[in-house]
């Protein structure tokens, strides 16, 4: 409590200060507007430590961001099968298709050395999976 009416005090001194030693303008105008608004918050803090810890809009924003999360890893998953099976279709060996999160992409590894004709197959293969991710492809060899 002390510690509250100290803080009150500092910043009514600190908003009288303000007020006689700032010129008239509009410099004044925003000053006294910020000081304002930290006394509204010095007064109103204790207030705030009273209300309860576990508030009901606390819980309702953590879900849906669950849900959200739940839902991307699921189309992630979703297309990176799908691309996967593009591939395959076209005549690639069990490629290791992964998505990885630090590069916001697909990483697709081919068995087979790289060749200007696989090259064009796997482009053509991504093309067709029409995942709405980028795509880097490593070659073997």
């Amino acid at each position: 409590m002390k510690q509250w009416v100290m803080g009150v005090a500092g910043i009514a001194l600190l908003a009288v200060l303000c007020d006689v030693v700032l010129p008239d303008g509009k410099t004044k105008k925003f000053v006294k507007t910020a000081i304002g608004i930290v006394v509204t918050y010095v007064v109103v803090s204790p207030l705030l430590k009273l209300a309860p810890q576990n508030v009901w809009w606390q819980s309702e924003q953590v879900q849906p961001q669950q849900q959200y999360l739940q839902y991307v890893a699921s189309r992630y998953e979703e297309q990176t099968e799908k691309l996967r099976d593009c591939l395959e279709k076209s005549g690639f060996h069990s490629p290791d298709v992964n998505y990885d999160v630090s590069k916001g992409a697909a990483v697709v590894r081919f068995k087979e050395s790289k060749s200007d004709e696989l090259y064009l197959l796997a482009r053509q293969a991504v093309a067709e999976s029409k995942c709405s991710f980028l795509v880097y492809m490593e070659w073997s060899g």
